[in-house]
């Protein structure tokens, strides 16, 4: 009966490091100057916007040169219906000092504007599309709080002690 308990608090400490922490991506964006640092779930689903075909937005909060501040991010499938613009991109609106960004390029996301998964990429340059100016953003998945290992780690040594007692157990019977 002990082990069975022991094991169960190991799976359970297992499981709940996934359901905890849900994949994080972070922005950066240096152009014309200034620097942004953002984070947003990889899979959002409290859009401010979804346009099907066109666009969803989020809002959040990030850092515009060193100060913390709300942010707006709308991704788009294309920005403008113009063949010669790149099929993607997104707008960053920075709140208090109404900074914007809207660049092109690549497609930022997979899925459906209502229920999107945006995609990891490295440094990528990008054109302002007021002001011609490059822009190179990265989006990577953040890594896992330390807490979130140290609880993995419990884990795997409540299921190793489960196992290594019940292996005890057997040779002394």
């Amino acid at each position: 009966m002990k082990m069975i308990a022991i094991a169960a608090v190991g799976a359970l400490a297992l499981a709940l490091p996934g359901a905890v922490s849900a994949s994080v991506m972070v922005y950066d964006i240096v152009g014309s100057g200034h620097h942004a640092i953002f984070t947003l779930p990889s899979q959002p689903t409290d859009l401010a916007v979804s346009l099907p075909g066109d666009q969803f937005a989020l809002y959040g909060t990030g850092t515009f040169d060193g100060v913390a501040d709300v942010i707006g991010v709308t991704f788009y499938t294309n920005p403008y219906p113009d063949p010669l613009i790149p099929a993607g991109g997104l707008s960053y609106v920075h709140g208090s000092v109404e900074w914007t960004w809207d660049v092109a390029g690549p497609q930022l996301y997979s899925g459906t504007e209502a229920a999107p998964t945006l995609l990891a990429f490295g440094p990528t340059v990008f054109t302002d599309l007021f002001t011609g100016d490059d822009v190179t953003i990265s989006a990577t998945e953040a890594v896992p709080e330390p807490a979130t290992w140290a609880m993995m780690a419990i884990g795997f040594g409540l299921i190793g002690g489960a196992y290594r007692a019940q292996r005890r157990k057997i040779a002394f019977a």
